[in-house]
């Protein structure tokens, strides 16, 4: 995860101009007050971190354009799976982000692994052949005291530990 966001149409903006959901800022706010609520509601948050594997490779191999078609693909794909008190975001160039709400760690390591196989068996046909994605998903549970900060250091700590693993993958952040 980096720090700058990447959502095609400025950080002022709640929704990606380019694929329709989130932006970093609106998925950020909504994540710092679903962690304040948290203790008073006892309501659990859990993030859904997930990288589009070989974008870069991807993106060099067909173009920027193929690489848009590919985000946009995935971001429709995710959004299909979204319940109405969840909400998919774009964190930032091939990363996204969806926050589930009242979830145990299970419950969202087997939605992650579903949303996982809908995009990799989801593609789209271009002038060069189809087009296709995989996700690495790292799944994190907010624990008490958890920040955005927090949370988004502890994923990014996972998936850079695992980075030679990535590929089409779920992995529970504790």
């Amino acid at each position: 995860m980096t720090e700058a966001g990447n959502d095609g149409v400025g950080n002022t903006s709640t929704t990606c101009g380019l694929t329709g959901v989130a932006t970093r800022q609106s998925i950020t706010e909504q994540l710092a007050r679903r962690l304040a609520d948290g203790p008073e509601t006892g309501e659990r948050t859990a993030a859904l971190f997930m990288v589009v594997d070989q974008f870069d490779e991807f993106v060099t191999a067909y173009g920027q354009q193929a690489g848009d078609i590919i985000l946009k693909l995935v971001a429709r794909t995710l959004a299909t799976r979204m319940e109405p008190e969840d909400m998919l975001g774009r964190w930032d160039g091939h990363e996204f982000v969806a926050l589930l709400s009242q979830a145990k760690p299970a419950e969202a390591s087997a939605l992650a692994d579903k949303l996982r196989v809908l995009v990799e068996r989801s593609s789209r046909q271009i002038s060069n052949g189809k087009v296709a994605a995989t996700l690495t998903i790292g799944v994190c549970v907010a624990r008490p005291n958890d920040t955005v900060d927090s949370i988004a250091a502890r994923v990014e700590n996972c998936l850079h530990a695992h980075e030679g693993e990535w590929r089409n993958r779920v992995m529970t952040i504790n």
